[in-house]
């Protein structure tokens, strides 16, 4: 089975890319599952196969989807997923992440989540980015309310929100320190 999941960093393509394959397999079994994560810099050669170099020139490699398949030929017992990604989206006004958010009853929590919101529609309308690098709610996802205190959502909005926007606006360090402002004073 191939299914392709594409989708905004932390909407959780991965958990769902597993859990899909496991409950299909009815087993746990990470070698029968492949996912990967198209970038600019993936070619058909990575992919499929193709010349690559090597120390004595060039040689012909097998892409990880050439691999895969060939492993799946030779295991006709078992089943075998290769995911590529579907159109996931962040889901903050789902009934699911709105209950979540409830259950939480944190203040600090509803604005860092409404301030991500705002970052996104700001995503979403740069030129340059657009809605495929939204952030996504996984980020935010798995927290009871006894675990929940200013230093988790600090830690998110430090070591993993902040460094997305680094990368995304490289070349706009102004707006990067406007979010990254923004972002901290939702949770102080």
């Amino acid at each position: 089975m191939n299914v392709i999941l594409q989708s905004a960093p932390g909407v959780g393509r991965t958990y769902l890319a597993k859990r899909i394959a496991y409950s299909m397999m009815d087993v746990k079994d990470v070698e029968s599952v492949k996912i990967v994560q198209f970038q600019q810099t993936y070619s058909y050669e990575n992919f499929i196969m193709g010349f690559r170099p090597s120390s004595s020139g060039f040689e012909l490699k097998k892409g990880v989807f050439y691999t895969f398949c060939k492993r799946s030929e030779e295991d006709s017992d078992n089943d075998y997923f290769f995911f590529i990604i579907f159109d996931l989206k962040p889901e903050f006004s789902s009934e699911g992440f709105s209950a979540y958010r409830e259950g939480l009853g944190s203040q600090k929590f509803d604005a860092l989540i409404r301030c991500v919101e705002e970052l996104n529609s700001q995503i979403s309308d740069n030129d340059t980015l657009g809605k495929g690098f939204c952030i996504g709610h996984s980020y935010f996802c798995n927290m009871s309310p006894d675990e929940l205190n200013d230093d988790k959502l600090s830690c998110i909005v430090e070591y993993e929100l902040i460094p997305l926007l680094k990368e995304y606006w490289f070349d706009e360090p102004l707006k990067v320190r406007e979010w990254s402002d923004n972002l901290r004073n939702a949770v102080r």
